[in-house]
């Protein structure tokens, strides 16, 4: 449970920090690419934040916490691309009108990345061995503690083992191989 709570904290802090560094990221390195300022630091600076979001969201994808870590993120992104495609007239008269002239707009040049990445985290927080825990006997021992070896079973009574053979015999811890005329058993899961 406190895993899901961290994550929960976690999505909910990461959510708009992903969604804004990708818009700005974005929006920041079209446009100097298509004025074809390639010198300018403000593009490697936005390349740079988009590395940074990539490295995020691949740790959210891949990592061992909740999965609504990724879950949260993924969803913000997803419906903040997907939202203006729906519903344009709704996202026009839902924002204010200062809400045109900054990058930050829903729907904007960033909307490929947003769902790009959207789609990678929702769906990374779906996959059903995300949410279920490691059982502990699934789990491996500590340093230190100490396991009991596996059981083997005991010799079939029709075969000698070498403590029915006599002390001189070459044989005594040799055991010949023979085929088991018993029917086979099906392997234990």
């Amino acid at each position: 449970m406190r895993r899901h709570s961290l994550g929960l904290l976690a999505g909910l802090g990461l959510a708009p920090l992903v969604w804004i560094a990708v818009t700005w990221g974005m929006t920041t390195a079209i446009g100097h690419l298509r004025a074809e300022q390639f010198d300018r630091p403000l593009l490697l600076s936005s390349v740079a934040v988009l590395m940074a979001v990539g490295l995020v969201c691949g740790v959210l994808a891949g990592s061992r916490i909740s999965p609504l870590a990724a879950l949260l993120p993924g969803g913000v992104l997803l419906g903040l691309s997907v939202w203006p495609l729906l519903d344009s007239p709704a996202v026009a008269t839902m924002l204010p009108s200062w809400a045109d002239t900054t990058p930050l707009r829903p729907g904007g040049v960033a909307l490929a990345g947003q769902a790009m990445l959207g789609t990678l985290l929702f769906v990374s927080a779906l996959m059903p061995n995300r949410w279920h825990r490691a059982s502990p006997a699934a789990a491996a021992p500590a340093p230190g503690d100490v396991t009991t070896p596996p059981t083997t079973p005991p010799p079939r009574s029709d075969e000698p083992g070498p403590q029915d053979r006599p002390a001189g015999d070459p044989e005594r811890t040799t055991i010949p191989m023979r085929r088991d005329p018993r029917p086979a058993r099906p392997p234990d899961h």
